[in-house]
């Protein structure tokens, strides 16, 4: 059995597809280009999988705007299919082509959906039922939830359990780096409504364009991790590298420049401010995931506050993955940024390199530290997210 969306099945099962508005062709290519792109063989399918379309095998349970009238027939012609070919899941493709009712109408909309809830029963098996959304009001951002469904509130009602897709935001696609234009492609699964079933999180699939034998494209659903979210996985891994990376860099840069950042909301908030930043944009790190960031960081004790001493104010600093034990430690050893000697005197190479973890600098001498070291130092200067690292003693 195929893990196709991130979730494993543990049985296989018979499914009926019904499309009650797209003619079989056009749902033949889709299935065509889904098994192209999972790898799946045609001939699996057989006896598995049976679809539909309400163009050839038309289904209207029920009619009436004023008397409702139940076809009666049509629900054991239903119902007779399901139990000989052993379906286990009938997933029927929208509820409004199922029945000739109004919508509006909670008894009748009730009835016809309940219809459906004894087929279930009768057959032992699971029926779905697609149904649109109503149209939210022009410049609206927000997400489509269960009361959102298009119609009478019986239909929610009604079922067991809901989901709802929403688009991904502009909001959400400006965070992780998605061009506004391939926002479409991204889209969210939420669980609105479960009886009996514990609350789950929101799961996250896009399209991706799949090419056939004869040149058209056709979009597949495939799984899909928003940054920062998710089980554990390689691309999750690397993603939390990169954005601990890219604060760890800003948070030095930003403290060469003498720009103080805190971990409190405010004015200074490093994940706000860092998020401005050149760096964060190319590599497409949003704030929210520099705010994961920082706390990472923080629980692994990469970083710390740091009470300076102008305004008791907070701010950022790093904390040394290991203590320098050298014997002329450059800060804690007590030397003076004067008597480094001058670089006009140092003619021959490099003996030692001494290390200095960052959260040993006085946070007011760290600029001017910096600067002594690349102006004295013939060796130079390594800077990166874990200290300093310069030349300290030389042979001449």
């Amino acid at each position: 059995m195929r893990n196709l969306l991130g979730e494993q099945p543990t049985e296989r099962l018979r499914v009926w597809y019904h499309n009650g508005e797209d003619n079989l062709e056009e749902l033949t290519r889709r299935l065509v280009a889904i098994c192209l792109h999972y790898g799946i063989p045609q001939e699996e399918l057989q006896d598995w999988f049976f679809m539909t379309s309400g163009n050839e095998v038309p289904l209207k349970v029920a009619k009436g705007y004023g008397d409702l009238k139940i076809d009666s027939h049509l629900i054991k012609c239903i119902e007779r299919e399901v139990e000989c070919n052993k379906i286990d899941v009938a997933i029927l493709d929208p509820l409004v082509t199922l029945h000739g009712v109004s919508e509006g109408d909670n008894n009748k909309m009730d009835t016809v959906v309940r219809i459906f809830a004894t087929i279930a029963d009768a057959q032992d098996c699971s029926v779905e039922l697609a149904h649109h959304t109503r149209k939210l009001l022009a410049g609206s951002t927000a997400d489509y939830v269960v009361d959102d469904m298009r119609g009478a509130s019986a239909i929610k009602d009604a079922v067991r359990a809901a989901r709802m897709l929403n688009q991904m935001t502009a909001k959400d696609a400006e965070e992780v780096g998605i061009p506004e234009h391939e926002r479409g492609y991204y889209f969210r699964v939420d669980r609105v409504k479960g009886n009996n079933a514990p609350p789950s999180k929101a799961v996250w699939r896009r399209f991706v364009n799949v090419e056939l034998p004869n040149t058209d494209e056709v979009g597949v659903v495939e799984p899909w991790d928003f940054p920062g979210q998710g089980e554990a996985s390689p691309q999750k891994t690397e993603a939390e590298r990169t954005a601990d990376h890219v604060f760890t860099q800003l948070l030095m840069r930003f403290t060469l420049e003498g720009r103080t950042v805190s971990d409190s909301a405010g004015a200074n908030y490093a994940p706000h401010a860092f998020a401005q930043e050149p760096e964060a944009r190319v590599a497409k790190i949003s704030k929210r995931r520099l705010v994961e960031s920082m706390r990472r960081l923080f629980a692994a004790k990469r970083i710390r506050v740091e009470r300076v001493s102008v305004g008791d104010i907070s701010a950022m600093h790093w904390s040394p993955p290991r203590p320098c034990t050298h014997k002329s430690r450059l800060v804690s050893s007590g030397r003076s940024l004067s008597a480094l000697p001058p670089k006009a005197g140092i003619r021959q190479r490099i003996e030692h390199v001494c290390f200095v973890p960052i959260a040993d600098i006085n946070h007011h001498l760290f600029s001017r530290l910096v600067s002594s070291l690349l102006l004295n130092l013939p060796g130079g200067l390594v800077v990166d997210d874990i200290g300093l690292a310069a030349t300290d003693r030389l042979v001449k």
